[in-house]
């Protein structure tokens, strides 16, 4: 997709979700050698259409370029990091939601023991 090749590919659910449903790729149904044919055929027969969904398909796997990505993985860790010892702000350790009266992680109760 990066080089502007137009792709063509079967409809399964990954597929459709990386090529916007059909917008930046001619999909096909799973196990109909017809259809690929004809979709194989459609881009064949039209420049129009190639060119398009080329330029559709180096729009789309943007979000997939190593920095998009690194910047997105560095995000969420220092959105985590941010929490410091308070942990997310009502979810447990365990990832459940907290009890509205349960003590935070690290905090001490009323009478200075640990909870």
């Amino acid at each position: 997709m990066a080089s502007g090749a137009a792709i063509v590919a079967s409809d399964i659910p990954a597929f459709g979700a990386v090529l916007a449903d059909g917008a930046a790729g001619e999909l096909f149904r799973v196990g109909d050698p017809d259809h690929l044919a004809e979709r194989a055929g459609t881009l064949l027969d039209s420049p129009e259409r190639r060119a398009a969904l080329s330029e559709a398909a180096r729009a789309a796997v943007r979000a997939y370029d190593w920095d998009t990505v690194a910047a997105d993985i560095a995000h969420v860790y220092e959105t985590v990091l941010s929490w410091g010892d308070q942990g997310s702000p009502g979810v447990r350790a365990g990832g459940g939601p907290r009890s509205p009266d349960s003590p935070r992680r690290g905090h001490r109760t009323p009478r200075g023991e640990r909870p």
